[in-house]
């Protein structure tokens, strides 16, 4: 697919021409670059209404963009996309999506498409409605011949079949034997049970083949998204991330006062990520309206890491406390007590060890998962007789719960 079309205005030829034979040349021509280009049918074709209420051409903004020029990497270089999307809110991903799934649904016969939001009926019902919309606005229209409230079949004049779904396919098995070539699933962090559900879905996804794959969503703490987010960390994932931060989004400034003081915080924030005083007006305003910073880092990140650093308001550590705290250099502390806390496995993770001394980290030791639960307590037990600490923390049971082991009880080692 050339990503760089030649960016020749058909629009106006398919109208003000009353030859038939130029105009059904000009509106060819014109479905010829949309095909080329995803970006120039945003801008040419696809309308959609903006927060005036207007009509208007999809002119990609600065996420958006952004989004798209991962999008151009990943199919140059692989032939298909993958992508794990960590944004704010209101900032065009979702239509980006739907956009896509438009676009390739309109001008690649033989593709069926897949969008898969939140459970609720009026939510997942929406999302599809939003395609529809973009379908009925766009500026050179392909036949719908098939639309019920969650399907959406288009006529290419050929054998060619396009379909929508904008139903929940919360089963495994609801996504066996079916092929999808273009995939939007939103939201995900409010799927019930995400890992069942991507096992089945991924398998019906073709490798290559110009496929695609977009997952998105406001972090609700380490959840699916995250999961999704260490995969593509990893060198041998096919997927990739990308993060897009509220600063990036044009308007969301608002008019500073003249006298405005900036906090500790807000200074560094200014330095760290070069905002103006119009942004972090903005930002403090958006403070307020949601009561709480662990709020605005879910709902307006800076950072991946800050995404999926909070989980709820019921945390029981302040999230501030804990910034600052692994901002703390480190000051050697030999003289401190042996603290050896240990997460065990449950079955498929892995038993992390953590040794303190003071407020300084030693050393993180992570052991493969072990079935055995006796095989794992005697390997723990022989560490823990090795090292001797003063105290071993160890979390047991899924509550959370924690089991305390000290000298005290045990009698000194030494």
């Amino acid at each position: 697919m050339d990503w760089e079309p030649n960016l020749d205005d058909y629009k106006g030829k398919i109208f003000r021409t009353l030859d038939v034979g130029a105009a059904r040349r000009a509106n060819y021509n014109f479905a010829l670059e949309c095909r080329k280009s995803f970006k120039w049918c945003c801008e040419n074709s696809i309308r959609i209404i903006n927060k005036e209420n207007q009509r208007v051409f999809m002119k990609l903004n600065n996420a958006q963009n952004k989004l798209y020029q991962k999008c151009k990497e990943q199919m140059e270089k692989n032939n298909q996309i993958r992508l794990v999307i960590i944004k704010g809110r209101q900032q065009g991903i979702s239509t980006f999506c739907r956009a896509m799934i438009l676009w390739k649904l309109s001008y690649y016969p033989q593709t069926t498409g897949l969008i898969v939001s939140q459970r609720e009926k009026d939510l997942r019902e929406k999302a599809f409605r939003g395609l529809i919309d973009m379908q009925t606005l766009k500026l050179q229209q392909m036949p719908a011949s098939h639309q019920t409230s969650t399907q959406l079949k288009i006529d290419h004049g050929q054998s060619g079949y396009s379909i929508c779904f904008g139903e929940w396919a919360a089963t495994e098995g609801q996504s066996r034997g079916d092929r999808y070539d273009i995939v939007h699933l939103t939201e995900v962090d409010y799927y019930p049970d995400w890992k069942k559900f991507w096992a089945g879905l991924s398998q019906s996804i073709p490798n290559g083949n110009r496929s695609v794959v977009l997952i998105e969503s406001t972090s609700s703490g380490r959840k699916a998204l995250w999961d999704m987010y260490q995969q593509s960390l990893s060198k041998d994932s096919p997927f990739d991330y990308v993060f897009i931060a509220w600063y990036e989004q044009e308007e969301y400034r608002l008019p500073a006062p003249a006298d405005l003081e900036l906090t500790d915080k807000e200074k560094e924030l200014k330095d760290k990520f070069k905002l103006d005083n119009d942004q972090i007006f903005w930002y403090r305003q958006k403070r307020l309206e949601l009561g709480s910073d662990i709020m605005l880092a879910r709902e307006y990140p800076n950072t991946p890491e800050e995404a999926f650093s909070v989980s709820s308001n019921n945390s029981f550590f302040d999230f501030n406390t804990i910034e600052e705290a692994i901002k703390q250099e480190e000051i050697p502390d030999n003289s401190s007590p042996l603290v050896l806390g240990i997460d065990p496995s449950r079955m498929r993770d892995k038993t992390a060890l953590v040794w303190r001394k003071g407020r300084n980290i030693a050393k993180v030791e992570n052991l493969e998962p072990m079935a055995d639960t006796m095989y794992l307590a005697r390997v723990l037990y022989n560490k823990i007789a090795e090292k001797r600490p003063n105290f071993v923390y160890v979390d047991v049971g899924g509550l959370g719960s924690v089991s305390t082991i000290g000298s005290e009880r045990w009698g000194s080692w030494d």
